[in-house]
């Protein structure tokens, strides 16, 4: 099993050098000696849930094309948001 450090950085974006361009999360391929997971924290609250969903199955299987990985966390974030799922503030 392999594991990510997950890094929600304060106030920006993940930088565009790691993304490759405008990118609200970043999953490091699995070979990085540090693997890890950049999510933007300015997101609305769902799009924050469906890039942490985006990430974590990049995570899972970095080889899955990004478009079928868009669908597939989109697919679990509505499915999650329509039973409720919600994020809780730190206070």
């Amino acid at each position: 099993m392999l594991w990510y450090a997950l890094l929600i950085i304060k106030a920006k974006r993940p930088p565009k050098s790691l993304a490759g361009g405008d990118a609200w999360g970043l999953c490091e391929d699995n070979t990085a000696p540090e693997k890890t997971i950049h999510i933007d924290p300015n997101l609305s609250e769902y799009d924050f849930l469906t890039t942490c969903l985006d990430e974590a199955i990049h995570g899972c299987n970095f080889t899955l094309d990004n478009d079928y990985v868009g669908e597939m966390s989109s697919s679990i974030a509505y499915f999650l948001w329509r039973v409720g799922f919600r994020l809780q503030k730190e206070d």
